[in-house]
């Protein structure tokens, strides 16, 4: 028996595969499956209740991944006994594919998918300087900066070269320049719209990032945000920790200018506990941008 079917999901194709690589998601999708446990790192043990006709039964047995293709897809092969029901064994074959244009995400979380012919549109963004990252499958992800002015057209054209490969993106989260500090249940968002939670050490994972350059901001409660820019190596473990200052942004007393600072010219603006501080770069022999090791605008 063969049963093919096709599912859209409104996420880009790194996320999906993420997802389906984490039992508990994985579970949902496996229809009568009641436990799914993890055995190893592409094995599981489960229970799966099936009903063929008026025979119902329960299968105990091993789920392995198998023909890893990470973020394109993988094949499921199970089996396992269900008592007088006998023996039973399964298989599916499952295919990601992108569908529409590139994924355009910008640093404060609005997202958009380009057109067939490569043109995308973000309205309502409130004047400051954006990090844009761009992300299709079979490219290499990039990121832009640009500052987007009011009662204007702010054009943020990005160029994709062809690759497509992936590397793992593994990170601590913790506070200050303590590295033991760490700060479980943190927010971690990548420039490509991934998301996820820092477990109880404050380690989070991305199991499959794509190749190239990817902004990481993380977020705790009762402390600063931050953002850091990675080049993620494909084939590889990558690791991207970032440390967050206590404190909370009080970027209203700033007029809107957060602590990552933002960009007028040769002028870098930036808050601190409250305090507007704008230092003219150009006095210096220097020019206002985006410092991606530090995460944040700086004279450069």
């Amino acid at each position: 028996m063969e049963i093919k079917g096709a599912y859209k999901v409104a996420a880009p194709r790194e996320q999906v595969w993420t997802a389906l690589n984490d039992p508990d998601i994985l579970k949902k999708c496996l229809p009568g499956c009641e436990k799914l446990e993890r055995e190893g790192d592409n094995a599981f043990t489960a229970t799966i209740k099936v009903k063929v006709g008026p025979v119902s039964a329960k299968f105990s047995g091993a789920v392995t991944l198998e023909d890893l293709d990470p973020p394109n897809g993988y094949r499921i092969v199970g089996e396992g006994k269900g008592g007088v029901a006998g023996f039973a064994k399964g298989g599916a074959k499952v295919t990601l594919r992108d569908d529409g244009g590139a994924t355009v995400a910008l640093s404060g979380g609005r997202t958009a998918t380009a057109s067939a012919t490569g043109v995308y549109e973000l309205t309502g963004l409130a004047p400051g300087t954006y990090t844009i990252t761009v992300t299709r499958s079979g490219y290499r992800t990039a990121s832009i900066t640009r500052t987007v002015s009011a009662g204007a057209d702010n054009w943020g054209s990005v160029s994709l070269t062809r690759g497509g490969a992936t590397g793992a993106l593994v990170g601590v989260v913790y506070r200050g320049t303590d590295t033991t500090a760490r700060l479980a249940g943190a927010a971690v968002r990548l420039g490509t719209g991934q998301t996820t939670t820092a477990d109880g050490n404050g380690v989070y994972r991305f199991a499959a990032v794509g190749e190239g350059a990817v902004t990481i901001t993380a977020s705790a409660a009762g402390h600063l945000p931050r953002t850091i820019t990675k080049t993620i190596v494909p084939a590889v473990e990558n690791w991207g920790s970032v440390g967050l200052a206590q404190g909370q942004a009080l970027e209203s007393a700033c007029g809107g200018v957060s602590f990552e600072g933002a960009c007028d010219g040769a002028v870098v603006s930036y808050c601190h506990e409250g305090e507007l501080y704008s230092v003219d770069c150009s006095a210096h022999g220097g020019t206002c941008g985006w410092n991606g090791d530090e995460g944040y605008h700086d004279c450069l």
